[in-house]
């Protein structure tokens, strides 16, 4: 068994912040958490969720590491209102789980893509020029920090990538479900499931070969031996190399509260931190 499946087995999530094993996650948040002077943040509703997660989170003024005080207004006729509330607790688990889940759900401009519990960094030049995952890193790293709050739906290669910062690793656990685009995947399937018999005409399908440059297969042609390393060597390139500094943005931003540290020392809390979105409903 490695890693990776021993921590799916020992760690069991409960929907919208971890609590399994907590005794070192709450030491982990002690430590990490400045209780004062506290950190005021106002979310304004009336806006786009990510616009607001991009305006917050790419001030240079922001101290993740102080305790956070939401605070959330409204635009109306006469200008802004500020909600009042009792439960002051309240606010800041709703404006974790607002923050966590705008990125994911974001279409304009679309972050993620992929089936559910498969969703991947999208590969996009404008959104790293814009530094937009790291923006998204260092909210989720913040949230968790200051509410546990958890991160649904990411395939295994993304949660081993954030808790290890290795490729390679993250490849080991990639599979066909992971691969976003679907006319990428239904090439490999069908790699993956041809004949003997089927090998010479992939080696002289266009699309094939497009797809093994494009990967950088390392085998100039298809065979028996070699069908298997070559859509391992398609799938890697496609779910991890493919978008490899998009989750480079992302892990700097969510280790800047020092959590992918932490997950690295403590890898049985991988599942905590990113629950399935069934483990997470």
């Amino acid at each position: 068994m490695n890693w990776w499946h021993f921590c799916k087995t020992v760690c069991f999530s409960s929907a919208g912040s971890a609590s399994t094993n907590g005794d070192l996650l709450d030491a982990f948040r002690e430590a990490n958490i400045i209780m004062a002077p506290t950190q005021p943040i106002t979310f304004n509703r009336s806006k786009k969720p990510f616009v607001e997660v991009c305006r917050i989170y790419k001030n240079p003024r922001l101290k993740l590491q102080r305790e956070l005080v939401a605070y959330f207004s409204s635009e109306m006729d006469d200008g802004e209102y500020e909600e009042k509330a009792a439960d002051v607790g309240r606010l800041e688990k709703e404006f974790c789980n607002i923050v966590t889940e705008a990125a994911l759900v974001c279409t304009s401009p679309q972050l993620f893509k992929g089936d559910t519990d498969h969703k991947l960094p999208v590969h996009n030049q404008q959104l790293l020029l814009k530094e937009m995952f790291s923006v998204v890193g260092k909210a989720w790293g913040h949230c968790f920090l200051q509410s546990q709050q958890q991160i649904p739906g990411l395939p295994a290669p993304v949660k081993v990538f954030l808790a290890t910062g290795c490729p390679e690793s993250a490849c080991e656990v990639a599979t066909m479900d992971d691969v976003a685009d679907l006319a990428v995947r239904e090439s490999i399937t069908f790699i993956n499931s041809a004949s003997e018999e089927d090998l010479e005409d992939l080696n002289t399908n266009p699309k094939i070969l497009d797809l093994m440059v494009q990967s950088g297969v390392s085998v100039a042609t298809i065979t028996p031996s070699t069908k298997a390393q070559v859509v391992y060597e398609c799938i890697s390139y496609n779910v991890v190399y493919k978008r490899i500094k998009e989750l480079e943005q992302l892990l700097g931003g969510f280790n800047s509260v020092s959590l992918s540290d932490f997950l690295r020392r403590n890898r049985r809390y991988i599942e905590d931190v990113f629950p399935t979105q069934e483990q997470y409903q």
